[in-house]
């Protein structure tokens, strides 16, 4: 029973694993998501997550920001 659990236990401690923390971005539709998330400027700056939303490495924020801006866009202050 002990050797399960820790069998278990070990099994369960590399199921998750932390990416650090992240910016959520909403877009007013798919299409904009898509966009950004392809352009060549932006595209390794962040992840498309589902049909409208970009996420962006708080390390990233800054350059995302320009990034964003040189395509037109303008992303609202920080909360």
């Amino acid at each position: 029973t002990v050797t399960q659990f820790l069998t278990d236990l070990a099994g369960r401690t590399s199921r998750l694993s932390n990416h650090g923390l992240i910016r959520l971005i909403e877009c007013t539709d798919p299409a904009l998501a898509v966009m950004i998330a392809r352009d060549r400027k932006t595209s390794t700056l962040c992840r498309p997550l589902g049909d409208r939303h970009l996420v962006v490495p708080v390390e990233h924020d800054n350059a995302f920001r320009k990034a964003v801006q040189t395509l037109g866009y303008v992303l609202p202050p920080n909360k």
